[in-house]
C-alpha cells in the first residue's frame, strides 16, 4: 500500500512537471505564433542543478526548489543577454 501511494505521488509530480513545460510551449506559441523549444533547455538546467546539489547536500526536493528556480532564472537571463538582447534593435 505504501509503495502504491509513493508511485501515485511520483506520477502526479512528474505529470505536473510535464504540464508546466507544455504550458510554457503553449504560452510562447500563442504570444509569438511560432514554436520555441528553449524551455526544455531551462528545465534541464534546473534538473541538473537539483541533481548536483542533492548529491552533495542530501536535501529533499522541496528544499531544492528555490535554488533550482534561481539557477534556472539566472541561466535564462544569461542566455537572453547573450542571444536576444544584442538583436533587439536590428532589422
Amino acid at each position: 500500500a505504501v509503495d502504491t501511494l509513493q508511485l501515485l505521488l511520483n506520477a502526479i509530480v512528474l505529470g505536473a512537471a510535464y504540464a508546466l513545460v507544455a504550458l510554457g510551449f503553449v504560452l510562447v506559441l500563442n504570444a509569438v505564433g511560432a514554436v520555441n523549444f528553449a524551455q526544455g533547455d531551462l528545465v534541464l538546467v534546473g534538473a541538473y542543478a537539483a541533481i548536483v546539489v542533492s548529491s552533495f547536500l542530501s536535501l529533499p526536493g522541496i528544499l531544492l526548489l528555490p535554488f533550482v528556480v534561481v539557477v534556472a532564472g539566472l541561466f535564462g537571463l544569461a542566455l537572453s543577454g547573450a542571444a536576444s538582447f544584442p538583436l533587439r534593435n536590428k532589422p
